[in-house]
């Protein structure tokens, strides 16, 4: 039979390698084929996988292709004449691994998380690990993520409200696969809440809380945007939360305050010290007897809560009847008065909302009309000579051929 030696095997690949073999002796008779054959078994024959190279001595080379990953084989080469087949030494080689297939059922979650995209598959068989990638479009180029040993990924980058693609590629020792199917997902933006959304304080102060509400990964802030207004506790978050604050004690007028929370606007409302109002009664007036008379209160005031109440009341002088005592401008009629005239004094008392009290006075001087029905002869002198002013001067009542005028 031939003789015939085995080349080491080189260029091994997962599925191909390259041998061959040198025929040294036809063995007395003509080599009609040549080769080399190769199993999982040890000492391969013809009967197995084999490779044709050619006839005749001297050396040759040959191609093995079909191989499995990952999988130890033996080869021999080998040479036939007439007489027989000769075999040269055995070599043993091992294939190499190949990359893991891409992974199949790839989900993206679609406003699930207010914090994440989550990213889901099934596992490919060898992987050890998968990267994942995304864009903006099913065309756009891929932006490489991060990579993970389990089959889940969270894409916490992800901008709100934005719809990615996503891929993912499985990988061993023996490199990284090919690109899933992508498929789309976004992250839902987080929406905020507050309660209460106001409070009023008395002007000592006090502290209190407000409550956020809000989905799990949602972060917020806390801030004051007024000086007596103190965030003590809770100035930022995530998810559900409180915020603590307090508000000082006011010494002066009602004010306004806001914090901002979670992006909302909380006011604050505080009670003032109230300040008692100031009454004004309205200038000294002069009038004529008989006259038609207004006192005024409307230049009273109060700095904070409002005047709640007019209280008018006459102190000194003949008394006269206000058309309406609790009125802010009552009237009445001047009085007679002799002929040194009278002064009638009044005060306006009022009173805040609080309850606080001011006064004023006002005084009204009531002069004496020596002529009341204005007919040029004093009323005294008509009441001496005539008994009553029902005369107008311009009569002779003692035919005197003088008027009553004229006489006097």
């Amino acid at each position: 039979t031939p003789m015939v030696t085995t080349t080491a095997v080189s260029s091994i690949t997962s599925n191909s390698a390259s041998s061959g073999g040198n025929v040294t002796s036809d063995g007395g008779a003509s080599v009609t084929a040549r080769g080399v054959c190769w199993s999982t078994s040890a000492n391969p024959t013809t009967s197995d996988s084999h490779t044709s190279d050619g006839t005749g001595t001297g050396s040759f080379t040959s191609s093995i292709t079909g191989l499995s990953p990952n999988t130890t084989y033996h080869v021999r080469a080998y040479a036939t004449n007439s007489e027989g087949t000769g075999y040269g030494s055995e070599e043993t080689f091992t294939t190499t691994g190949t990359a893991p297939p891409p992974p199949t059922n790839v989900q993206a979650t679609d406003g699930t998380y207010t914090d994440k995209v989550r990213i889901t598959w099934s596992a490919s068989s060898g992987a050890t690990s998968y990267e994942v990638y995304r864009s903006t479009s099913s065309e756009g180029s891929k932006t490489y993520l991060g990579s993970t040993s389990s089959t889940t990924y969270d894409d916490t980058s992800a901008s709100v409200e934005t719809t990615y693609y996503y891929w993912v590629k499985a990988s061993n020792s023996y490199g990284t696969g090919g690109y899933s199917s992508y498929n789309t997902g976004y992250r839902k933006s987080c929406t905020y809440s507050i309660s209460p959304t106001s409070k009023n304080f008395s002007s000592g102060g006090g502290s209190r809380t407000v409550s956020v509400t809000t989905e799990s990964g949602c972060s917020w802030t806390a801030v004051s945007n007024t000086g007596w207004i103190t965030i003590t506790s809770g100035s930022s978050g995530s998810g559900n939360g409180t915020v603590n604050y307090s508000v000082s004690a006011n010494t002066g007028s009602s004010r306004t305050g806001t914090m901002r929370i979670a992006g909302k606007t909380f006011a604050v409302s505080q009670d003032g010290i109230n300040i008692p109002p100031t009454a004004n009664a309205g200038p000294d007036q002069t009038v004529d007897e008989g006259g038609a008379v207004t006192l005024d209160g409307s230049n009273s005031t109060d700095p904070d809560d409002g005047i709640a109440s007019y209280l008018w009341a006459q102190t000194g002088g003949t008394s006269v009847a206000l058309s309406d005592t609790t009125a802010v401008q009552p009237t009445f009629t001047a009085p007679d008065v002799g002929p040194d005239g009278e002064s009638l004094t009044f005060q306006l008392t009022v009173t805040d909302s609080g309850g606080l009290q001011s006064a004023d006075t006002c005084i009204v001087k009531v002069i004496f009309d020596p002529d009341k029905d204005n007919d040029g002869l004093p009323d005294n002198w008509e009441l001496t000579y005539f008994g009553d002013l029902s005369k107008d001067g311009t009569a002779d009542s003692d035919s005197d051929g003088l008027s009553d005028k004229d006489e006097y």
